[in-house]
């Protein structure tokens, strides 16, 4: 699910594949799909990533992929113009997945209530 931190309610899928992500409903709002970066760490793998939008701004992603492969995310979205700038944080939270590691991974994280 993506949507404001407090109860994000809308469905969607993030993808990894050949050192990119993307969101489904971030690439129809015009955001293309960005490189990532992931560490490992002994309770989580970390995922840092960054979409673009000519027309929207800047999707900055920071994500834990917790044990048993959910996904947990916090969106940094901010848009500037000539004269403001307006920013906004969004969650994500996917089902959990089997065997998920995005350094490898072509898989994709299937988001759906709990």
């Amino acid at each position: 699910m993506i949507g404001p931190l407090e109860t994000p309610d809308l469905a969607d899928s993030l993808h990894f594949e050949d050192g990119y992500f993307w969101s489904d409903i971030c690439t129809r709002c015009g955001f293309l799909p960005g490189a990532y970066r992931s560490e490992t760490t002994d309770e989580d793998i970390i995922i840092l990533g960054v979409l673009e939008s000519y027309s929207r701004g800047l999707f900055e992603f920071e994500g834990f992929v917790r044990e048993g492969g959910l996904i947990e995310g916090l969106i940094r979205l901010e848009r500037k113009q000539w004269d403001w700038t307006s920013s906004r944080e969004i969650a994500f939270q996917s089902a959990a997945m089997e065997e998920f590691d995005p350094q490898r991974s072509t898989k994709s994280a299937r988001n759906r209530t709990a």
